[in-house]
């Protein structure tokens, strides 16, 4: 139901969307996301203004380009509480593809909704920032890995 209305939004592109299921579920996220009190034409407002960005900064087509940028953000491990004793411990757990994707769409909007200023702006910085490897998110990337290898002679604790 929502693809018919990103498609709606989208025929201001020369070229159409592919139905491949990934860039639906990948648009699905990002809807789901920016939706704040029920507000979807915002949302999709929000998309469609990042998706022109995308096809004006780069070659390919904006929702490849979309899919590349958030591969590069979204984690492989999560960091778990795991209680022994009096300690806590930080252990790494691995993620499947679908939750890591979810995860990696949620920092990206919690990210730029923290801010004050405008999120469009924000959400477009962001992704400037995550093609050259720097930002908040890449941060948080290589800060949860390093915890991740200090921690992983507790990994036996996992059981």
């Amino acid at each position: 139901m929502s693809f018919l209305l990103i498609e709606k939004y989208y025929k201001t592109f020369k070229k159409k969307i592919s139905y491949n299921i990934n860039n639906v579920i990948i648009l699905n996220l990002i809807l789901g996301n920016l939706n704040k009190k029920g507000k979807k034409n915002l949302s999709y407002s929000f998309l469609i203004n990042i998706l022109f960005f995308l096809k004006k900064e780069s070659f390919k087509q904006p929702y490849i380009e979309l899919n590349f940028r958030l591969n590069l953000i979204k984690p492989s491990i999560l960091l778990y509480n795991k209680r022994r004793g009096t300690l806590i411990y930080e252990l790494p757990r691995f993620l499947t593809i679908e939750k890591s994707t979810k995860k990696g769409v949620e920092w990206l909007i919690k990210l730029t909704k923290k801010r004050k200023t405008k999120t469009l702006m924000n959400l477009i910085t962001e992704l400037k920032n995550i093609k050259i490897k720097r930002g908040e998110l890449w941060k948080k990337k290589e800060n949860i890995i390093s915890i991740a290898e200090k921690n992983r002679p507790f990994f036996y604790l996992l059981k």
